[in-house]
């Protein structure tokens, strides 16, 4: 149970967040992403409370990752796509967050499709180890009760 969560869990989603950027194009990104800050800056300015916390959030990230593209050159992959996500559940009403939507949702498609070709292998490994644990019980003469002292 615990290689479920401690490794196979966190492997599938490195995967799946690696396989999802190379999916991204760049420039529709940037262009979205340019579009979201402008509504959700002018939008958080106007939306007071819990709603408008949300719209600065999401603006926060989208900064970052534009202060990350300015310092390395490339978008960052785990924090754009945190960003697209922010972005649409943001409760923005601009038509960026459908864009980001469109751009997103396909590319973490594709994330999670790849992510399983690399870790169904690992099962076939487990059906070979227990498949031998079980034949060398069988040998052994199989499964009898004992009685406790």
């Amino acid at each position: 149970m615990a290689v479920v969560g401690l490794v196979t869990s966190p492997l599938m989603g490195e995967i799946a967040d690696r396989a999802a950027h190379e999916m991204l194009d760049e420039d529709r990104v940037a262009v979205v992403l340019t579009d979201a800050a402008g509504a959700l800056e002018s939008q958080s300015l106007r939306t007071p409370g819990a709603e408008g916390d949300d719209l600065r959030a999401a603006l926060e990230r989208v900064r970052g990752v534009f202060a990350a593209y300015d310092q390395e050159g490339a978008l960052p992959p785990v924090e754009t796509a945190n960003a697209l996500r922010s972005v649409i559940e943001s409760g923005s009403t601009s038509p960026a967050v459908e864009d980001a939507r469109a751009l997103l949702g396909p590319a973490e498609n594709y994330g999670g499709l790849i992510s399983f070709r690399y870790v169904v292998p690992l099962s076939g490994f487990l059906i070979v180890v227990f498949g031998l644990l079980y034949i060398r019980q069988r040998r052994a003469g199989g499964y009898r009760a004992e009685r406790l002292p």
